[in-house]
């Protein structure tokens, strides 16, 4: 069986998705669709010291947890994201870079035309949800932002509206880490 990542945050920048691939993405082959029955927030964390010591050096020392986006069920809301298929190899390597996510299969919740292939997503895990910690503590990266916003740039203007309106708002502070993701 094929198998496609659908992809709600960095995962809708092409160059991000390419990276993780190892190899360029046919024009046909990244497709924008939608996910039913889940909605897009702001609640999936990883904590600071589980990267090197020169990049936690670029936070503030109040700061102990990055904010990720995450996805959750529920009924009746649709989010906007990019689908694309990948081989057992590639898909090793989305295993490896979604630290903190479980994939998932929700074929029967998408709406794509990859004929024979089943639809997978990265969800957050349970233990690495924003409510089990502090929000004080917390920080959502501005070029993380600015990764999925240049995704977003490459699509049309009503997807990136669509984008902001489907995606939860959050009080976790937003502050700039020039250097924080490698080029």
């Amino acid at each position: 069986m094929n198998v496609s990542i659908f992809g709600y945050g960095s995962l809708l920048n092409k160059k991000s998705f390419e990276k993780t691939l190892g190899t360029e993405i046919a024009e046909d082959k990244f497709q924008v669709t939608y996910l039913h029955d889940y909605v897009r927030s702001w609640t999936l964390y990883h904590n600071l010291s589980s990267y090197p010591v020169e990049r936690k050096r670029l936070f503030p020392k109040n700061k102990k947890y990055i904010v990720y986006l995450d996805i959750s069920e529920d009924k009746g809301n649709k989010i906007l994201g990019s689908l694309v298929p990948v081989t057992p190899r590639q898909l090793e390597n989305f295993d490896m870079r979604e630290l903190n996510y479980f994939r998932r299969n929700v074929s029967n919740k998408l709406e794509f035309n990859h004929i024979g292939t089943e639809g997978h997503v990265y969800i957050g895990c349970p233990n690495f949800k924003t409510e089990l910690i502090p929000v004080e503590e917390c920080v959502i990266v501005k070029e993380y932002i600015e990764i999925v916003e240049k995704g977003l740039d490459e699509l049309s203007g009503e997807c990136k509206k669509e984008f902001w309106e489907s995606t939860l708002p959050t009080d976790i502070d937003i502050i700039s880490v020039p250097g924080f993701y490698p080029n």
